[in-house]
């Protein structure tokens, strides 16, 4: 989020963060299990300043196993979860005054065309995301020579949903990150050269919701949605 105003206000942030990994002894001489953890969670308030009170929490798995075809060469497979949620509220401190408040939907497009009167309580949004994926690993280990070399697909979606009690959809996002990583390691005399590669791509998409309130019921009610926008990025090293 970037909300921008005038006030002056005390920023305050706390930062919780835990990793671990675990692996297997050898089993059967030629397969090593492994888990790994990672566990996020960020806490930031601005004092008597509108700016948003916002919290996270991001916690990430990765399972891999490890194949040893023989003492120079192996294979490794990993799989990826990953849960993000994201919570933030926009209050009104000053209740004397109404402000205006605009919801961006899309690349210069508005939730409805009239703005939201904010005069007294808060607005609340909340970010749910979700991340599969995976990569496969080749590594040689030669006297003279080694290789990495590794391939990997995860794919996110993200969804944000707006206030608690009548849920309004607000957006969903969605990307297929993709690419190539690749290192080779080479001893000639007293020489030693090492060369790297790399490619990937996020391929974007984002949606929105074009939705209205029901007079009787106050559920927003979704007219249609659609793929508004999408996004190529591509980065390549060497």
């Amino acid at each position: 989020y970037i909300i921008v105003d005038s006030l002056v206000g005390d920023w305050n942030k706390q930062y919780y963060n835990i990793e671990g990994k675990v692996a297997s002894p050898i089993v059967r001489e030629e397969f090593v299990f492994g888990l790994g953890l990672k566990y996020n969670v960020a806490t930031g308030a601005r004092q008597l300043d509108p700016r948003p009170q916002n919290s996270s929490n991001d916690v990430t798995l990765t399972p891999s196993i490890t194949y040893f075809i023989n003492e120079i060469n192996a294979l490794g497979i990993n799989g990826l979860y990953g849960h993000f949620v994201e919570d933030f509220t926009v209050q009104n401190v000053n209740t004397t005054t109404v402000h205006n408040m605009y919801k961006l939907i899309g690349l210069g497009e508005y939730i409805s065309s009239n703005p939201i009167f904010l005069s007294s309580g808060s607005i609340t949004r909340r970010y749910n995301g979700n991340k599969y994926g995976g990569a496969v690993q080749y590594v040689h280990k030669g006297e003279n020579i080694r290789l990495f070399g590794e391939g990997f697909a995860h794919f996110n979606k993200e969804n944000a949903i707006d206030g608690t009690l009548y849920p309004q959809q607000a957006g969903l996002h969605e990307y297929l990150h993709y690419g190539m990583n690749a290192e080779m390691i080479f001893n000639k005399g007293q020489n030693t050269h090492r060369l790297q590669g790399a490619w990937s791509q996020y391929d974007v998409k984002n949606t929105e919701f074009h939705q209205y309130q029901d007079a009787a019921t106050k559920e927003y009610i979704t007219l249609y949605w659609e793929s508004f926008n999408t996004n190529l990025v591509t980065q390549a090293s060497f």
